[in-house]
């Protein structure tokens, strides 16, 4: 048989963990802010649609040979970057 003072904590436990939910619940009703809001956007430098078409490359080193051809110097510059390191 289940004695009083296991029913009262039971209770209390129930209670410590059930109080942070609810309230926590009822303070995210407002949306969160956006942050990408707050990125400029910049526009396209170049419009490449116009020199390629989309089904001439196979595959990704197809394209990075492609672009290469008219930014040779652009492999190097990747490699200083935090993308290549």
């Amino acid at each position: 048989m289940i004695g009083r003072k296991t029913i009262i904590m039971v209770a209390v436990i129930i209670i410590f963990f059930a109080v942070p939910v609810v309230f926590w619940a009822q303070t995210r009703s407002e949306p969160r802010d956006d942050p990408w809001s707050k990125v400029e956007k910049k526009p396209s430098k170049t419009n490449h649609s116009n020199l390629f078409e989309a089904t001439e490359f196979k595959d990704g080193p197809a394209v990075t040979k492609a672009c290469l051809k008219c930014h040779p110097g652009s492999a190097k510059e990747i490699m200083q970057t935090s993308h290549w390191t």
